[in-house]
């Protein structure tokens, strides 16, 4: 089953090739804009694999591609941390992995990340499903599942849905503890986009060394 091969196949894209996460790095703050080298992309990568693999390596990719606030303690200890919180990035992509339409009406559509200069995007193909509605993610409402066994199978392994159910109310915490505005959800025609926003200015490790 497509389920079966998402999960557990050694290369499930040799049968599903459509079924991969294009990952992004634009130089600007919009599709088009140009680096000082002429480049239309700072990275550029497919993403493909498990279900587990693609999480992984999408994460890693963003994890490359943002930038690092610097905190020195009052020891003198420091620490590096992400301008975007981790955990609220895990949870969009993987909402995106497992809530994506996998009809044979969206085969030819894939997963996007893009990272621009002042925010991130996820796109995945499929709107919201049934009943559920924007304004009631991150609520005590139950909401439905388009990938029924998808589901049931991450839950029986529970590496990547073990906070099901709270998926959107942490990305919002997450994003709130570091002083960044709130993800913002906008359900598409056919697509569903997640958006994280950083601050306008922050201390990257480039700026410590220059």
């Amino acid at each position: 089953t497509l389920s079966g091969i998402m999960m557990f196949g050694e290369y499930p894209q040799a049968f599903l090739p459509q079924l991969f996460v294009a990952c992004i790095v634009v130089p600007g703050i919009k599709l088009g804009d140009i680096g000082e080298m002429g480049q239309r992309f700072d990275d550029n990568k497919r993403v493909e694999g498990t279900l587990d693999e693609m999480l992984d390596q999408t994460l890693a990719f963003i994890r490359r591609n943002i930038g690092t606030k610097v905190i020195i303690d009052n020891n003198g200890k420091r620490e590096d941390i992400p301008e975007y919180p981790m955990k609220a990035l895990r949870e969009a992509v993987a909402n995106a992995l497992i809530h994506r339409d996998y009809s044979i009406s969206r085969e030819s559509a894939y997963i996007y990340v893009q990272i621009y200069n002042d925010r991130i995007e996820i796109i995945n193909p499929g709107d919201l499903y049934g009943n559920n509605r924007i304004e009631n993610l991150g609520t005590d409402i139950m909401l439905e599942a388009r990938n029924k066994n998808i589901v049931r199978l991450l839950e029986e392994k529970g590496n990547i849905i073990e906070n099901r159910h709270t998926g959107i109310a942490t990305m919002r915490d997450e994003m709130r503890k570091m002083g960044l505005p709130e993800p913002e959800f906008m359900s598409l025609r056919g697509d569903f986009k997640v958006i994280f926003r950083k601050e306008k200015s922050i201390i990257t490790k480039s700026t410590i060394s220059s």
